[in-house]
């Protein structure tokens, strides 16, 4: 593809990108209750949602979901109870683990060891694919760069290469951020971390039921 068609894609796909939804929200909260390292199966979880959705998109899976209500109605259910899930859940590990300071230690070494890299890989991953209105942008933004002057499926892997960088760019800065948030509860200026992850878990259940009643 053309260089400067490709500037602009990178200029318009920041924008999408620097606006946190569900999964940032997801990232977040576990670098804030896990730290950054053990956080990063999270980050490539999402990064595996994206290719997967792009893969889908492109072979005709978004103008399916687009066009057919029933698909996208199954997908999208499904996308909003695991959305649900995953704030209860957030909130009641939250609750656990802050019961009473004695017990606070405790918790924390069960939960944390059972929420292994491998569950924390594939929340993040099913939270980003159950989401049909990702494979729907994908398949309406990304024709809007294509020139018909060049093969099609060459300029299509190198916006999802690109996109895929932008993307997980986006990650490692929030996640920076988060870490920072976490190194302030350390210190004493959020305790215990609990209001933030509240707050994550809260944001989800709400983007669940606001896209239940969409």
């Amino acid at each position: 593809m053309d260089f400067h068609i490709w500037v602009v894609f990178v200029v318009a796909a920041s924008v999408v990108l620097v606006v946190p939804g569900p999964t940032v929200v997801f990232v977040v909260a576990k670098v804030t209750d896990l730290g950054i390292r053990r956080s990063f199966p999270v980050a490539c979880g999402v990064l595996a949602g994206d290719l997967v959705c792009m893969s889908l998109s492109l072979v005709g899976v978004g103008l399916v979901l687009s066009t057919s209500a029933v698909a996208f109605s199954i997908v999208k259910w499904l996308g909003i109870a695991y959305l649900v899930y995953l704030g209860v859940d957030i909130m009641v590990k939250t609750r656990l683990r802050h019961t009473t300071a004695a017990e606070k230690t405790e918790h924390e070494g069960v939960n944390e060891s059972r929420e292994s890299s491998r569950s924390l890989f594939f929340n993040a991953f099913l939270l980003n694919t159950l989401h049909p209105k990702g494979m729907i942008f994908y398949s309406s933004f990304m024709p809007q760069f294509i020139s018909g002057e060049k093969a099609a499926s060459f300029q299509f892997l190198t916006m999802g290469l690109t996109f895929l960088c932008l993307a997980a760019v986006n990650l490692l800065i929030y996640m920076a951020m988060a870490m920072h948030l976490k190194r302030l509860k350390g210190s004493g200026r959020f305790r215990s971390g609990t209001l933030v992850k509240y707050v994550s878990g809260v944001i989800l259940i709400a983007t669940g039921v606001c896209a239940a009643v969409m």
